[in-house]
């Protein structure tokens, strides 16, 4: 069974390894998945987009973390 981890402090954030995925949030009900590949397909390759349009969310997963930090720089 998987063990829940509670984060109470902001510097147990510090050791957290940088992902390849980019939280999207506050989309317009009309997004599509292209909408992001047009916006996101600039900082590098993407190996997959989730939409959740319930929750007007996506997930962008980056091939490399480099990628999504370029993004995440811009």
């Amino acid at each position: 069974m998987f063990e829940q981890q509670k984060r109470s402090r902001t510097s147990d954030w510090e050791n957290i390894e940088p992902s390849p995925v980019i939280h999207v949030r506050g989309l317009p009900a009309h997004t599509l998945e292209l909408d992001l590949l047009k916006l996101f397909e600039p900082y590098g390759d993407i190996r997959e987009v989730a939409m959740m349009p319930h929750r007007k969310q996506s997930l962008v997963e980056f091939v490399s973390v480099a990628d999504a930090e370029s993004f995440i720089k811009k």
